[in-house]
């Protein structure tokens, strides 16, 4: 399907998940990832998440890849003021590895927080 520049269609419906249940998508091109999406159940100062188990693989001076092996809403990173991120405060999702670059990393330790987590 193609569509015209700042239109929009709709693809179909969904039930609604359930209470503990997340539900997510992602809109892909020739196996790229374009846009990712979550609906998380709310208030969230009631969802009791496990452990996420974040894995973050450095691929290159710059990329990161993050994993999370659980759901985990509002990753963010943290390595230091001079540290730049391509994206950051992310959410992950098992099976959907993300993509971040950050400039000046160098040997800086970084920090993984997120909502409900460590």
């Amino acid at each position: 399907m193609k569509l015209e520049p700042n239109r929009s269609v709709e693809l179909g419906s969904l039930a609604a998940p359930a209470d503990d249940e997340v539900l997510a998508a992602r809109l892909e091109q020739s196996g790229r990832v374009l846009a990712r999406t979550a609906l998380w159940p709310l208030p969230y100062k009631y969802l009791s998440l496990p452990e996420a188990e974040i894995a973050i693989t450095h691929l290159n001076d710059h990329t990161l890849r993050i994993e999370a092996q659980r759901p985990a809403r509002g990753v963010w990173l943290d390595a230091g003021d001079e540290v730049a991120w391509s994206d950051n405060f992310i959410d992950l999702l098992p099976g959907d590895p993300y993509l971040v670059t950050a400039v000046n990393l160098g040997a800086n330790k970084i920090v993984v927080h997120y909502l409900g987590g460590s």
